[in-house]
Parts: C-alpha cells; structure tokens; sequence
C-alpha cells in the first residue's frame, strides 16, 4: 500500500539521528515539538539557508536536517520544499517532491513538514498542536 510505503520512507528518514537541526521557524519548531514527544529528538541547532547555528562540538553530518531540504550528500534532512532536478540531496533524505518526482512548483507538496512528521510517527494531536501546525 502506497500509505506504508511513504510512512516507511519518513520514518527511515528520521530514525537516523536523534539530534536535528531546524528552521527557525513555526514548521521547524512543531516538527521539532513532535520529534522530540515522540523519540526525544533535541534540537542542536537551526539553519536558515544562510546561516548555520550550532551548539558546541556538534558535527552537522550526524544530524538530521528537520524543515531545511539540504543539498549536500552528507546531510540528511526532511522537507517539503520544492527541489532541483539534479540535485545533491542524501538518499536517505526525505521530500515529498522527489519521492513523487514533482517537476512543476504549481504541484508540489502543499503541507508542512510538520505534517509529514505527525502523520508518520501516529502521535495523538491536541487543540494547541493543531492551531500552531495551521501557521507553519
């Protein structure tokens, strides 16, 4: 079934690190929320596509991306964003564009991370969640 299939692949994606680092904002912060209830994920650091912030002696390679599509082959990372054709994403990333190979902006995932997360991982939402994962 198709459903198990994509929820296999995110949870592949993100069992492989427990530490991640986010985007700064509301999507990267409730996926980050939901990780951490989940797996006890800690966030270590944020990216924003410009610059990389990181607690100290932390290897960026051994954690997962969360919210930040990375175009490096040694970061791993999950995220809704739309992708370059060619591009240098690790295998063992996760995007919804390229697992369903989207070629046009106009179809691409419309979701956030967060809801990527919260539909693989099965964690029971409440009224908060909900409100802040509208925003992200």
């Amino acid at each position: 079934m198709e459903k198990n299939k994509i929820k296999n692949a995110i949870l592949e994606t993100i069992n492989k690190h427990k530490k991640i680092i986010i985007s700064p904002d509301i999507d990267g912060l409730m996926s980050a929320q939901l990780l951490n209830r989940k797996f006890g994920s800690m966030v270590v650091g944020t990216y924003d596509k410009n610059v990389l912030c990181l607690s100290d002696e932390i290897k960026p390679e051994e954690c997962l991306f969360v919210d930040c599509d990375m175009n490096k082959k040694d970061f791993v990372s999950i995220g809704n964003h739309m992708r370059l054709q060619k591009d240098n994403m690790a295998d063992a990333s996760f995007n919804p564009n390229r697992y369903w190979d989207v070629k046009m902006y106009t179809s691409k995932f419309p979701f956030a991370t967060c809801y990527l997360i919260s539909a693989a991982i099965e964690i029971d939402l409440d009224d908060n969640d909900l409100k802040r994962m509208a925003h992200a």
